[in-house]
């Protein structure tokens, strides 16, 4: 999907910017005040045109420098408000040195905690875009910045993938969403809210009297060969498999069905 990965890295082959660079692709201005008072410098903005690029670099160099007159400790104060922090102690640390990486199962921001396995509704590159939606896989800060950053695993609308590869699935369903295993490094920050998603095998629904959820996957959309596929296929790997069967058991262990 070209414009999943703001606020972080992209897998998918896109090749705007240099691979492996940070980008920040634009969100509602409320959230993007948020992001710069955080330390998320908006030289990390995507931008297609590079001279366009090398203006604002010259503009943040020159903002740079009068925020270092700001009291340190009013910043840090002030951040903590509005910026993502990571809850509980840290389970696992890989790296070493300014890349050591802190992971943790639970963060908070703006009032909300957020764990791993939580699907939750992420700020689109534009505010005027329907919330990305995506699984919380880790959790984690790096030493080299200490932002709270956050590895997901996406889902697709159905208007997210060419018609042509939407198969047999009813038209105009719009609790219907894709699973994949495409994933992506975002900041913290980029999320919104959290959602209810529904994993169903395509022989079982719902009963009336369950709590209707935001969205229901039937299908795994292969972003790679550009094709969906069964939740009961026998082409995914060991692990794929695995991860497919326990999100199934999860809703299946929630909700009553028939």
């Amino acid at each position: 999907m070209s414009e999943k990965g703001m606020l972080g890295r992209r897998e998918d082959g896109y090749k705007g910017w240099n691979e492996g660079e940070l980008c920040f692709c634009g969100v509602e201005e409320e959230r993007e005040a948020s992001l710069v008072v955080c330390g998320l410098a908006p030289y990390q903005y995507f931008f297609p045109n590079p001279s366009a690029k090398e203006t604002e670099m010259k503009r943040i160099k020159k903002d740079e420098t009068e925020d270092k007159q700001v009291n340190k400790k009013e910043n840090i104060e002030w951040r903590r408000e509005i910026c993502a922090y990571s809850v509980g102690k840290c389970i696992k640390v890989t790296g070493g040195g300014e890349n050591r990486k802190c992971y943790y199962e639970t963060f908070q921001f703006r009032g909300t905690q957020y764990s791993l396995e939580d699907t939750v509704l992420l700020a689109p590159y534009e505010s005027k875009k329907t919330n990305y939606i995506a699984l919380i896989k880790d959790i984690y800060v790096k030493k080299k910045d200490g932002f709270v950053k956050i590895l997901v695993q996406w889902f697709y609308r159905r208007k997210d993938i060419k018609i042509k590869h939407a198969g047999k699935c009813k038209s105009g369903d719009s609790e219907e969403i894709f699973f994949s295993f495409h994933k992506d490094e975002l900041f913290a920050e980029s999320v919104r809210s959290k959602c209810l998603v529904y994993f169903l095998p395509d022989d079982k629904q719902t009963s009336n009297r369950t709590q209707p959820p935001d969205f229901i996957v039937q299908k795994v959309y292969d972003n790679i060969n550009n094709k969906l596929r069964e939740l009961s296929d026998k082409g995914f790997n060991v692990h794929q498999k695995f991860e497919i069967s326990t999100l199934v058991a999860k809703t299946i262990s929630r909700i009553e069905i028939v």
